[in-house]
């Protein structure tokens, strides 16, 4: 586990977890993910790990499964692709085809343009599905971390679709109360009122 804070690293390590301090360059919550991968990366290789795939799991998404790692490693080795995203289809409402923007002027069009007279009338006429990450597990090749800029993708990017109970993502205590009864229901939580 990679951390700038003292507190939870060691929370962390009375879990058993093994610990990386970030330097200051990458620590608070604004910092980019690449570099934060990348320093966990060379400070193991520092220490004689070569490794063959690295494994990004988001903590505000707690709710992955070992056989959501098992699966997205899987696949980059299956598909020789040099990155495994895990992904949900994009509900209609939020879907490109019914998303609309307004212009600076005021005029309301589709994302892309498109007059909102030609809107698609319901979801099963959407030309192809759209994707949302839910950041449960990133499979990734290295070397993708050592690319111009860095990043978790590559060129070749492999979508693994995983079951709509288990995106959630905790950035507020409403997300958090909201997870608390996804869990529960998963049945992975144990509630002692």
């Amino acid at each position: 586990m990679t951390t700038d804070s003292v507190a939870i690293a060691n929370v962390a390590r009375n879990w058993g977890a093994e610990i990386l301090m970030r330097p200051k360059a990458l620590a608070g919550d604004r910092a980019p993910i690449e570099p934060v991968v990348r320093h966990a990366v060379e400070e193991l290789m520092d220490k004689g790990a070569r490794p063959d795939a690295v494994v990004l799991l988001m903590p505000p998404t707690p709710s992955r499964t070992p056989q959501h790692i098992d699966r997205a490693v899987r696949l980059l080795f299956e598909k020789k692709a040099d990155s495994v995203v895990t992904v949900n289809e994009t509900p209609a409402n939020h879907s490109p085809y019914w998303t609309l923007v307004r212009s600076p002027r005021g005029k309301v069009t589709l994302f892309d343009g498109t007059s909102i007279k030609h809107m698609l009338p319901q979801r099963q006429a959407f030309p192809r599905q759209c994707y949302g990450r839910n950041d449960l597990v990133y499979a990734l090749k290295p070397e993708n971390l050592w690319q111009s800029p860095p990043n978790l993708y590559g060129n070749k990017v492999e979508l693994l679709e995983t079951e709509p109970e288990y995106q959630m993502d905790i950035n507020t205590l409403d997300e958090w109360y909201d997870a608390e009864v996804k869990m529960r229901r998963m049945g992975r939580l144990k509630f002692h009122p």
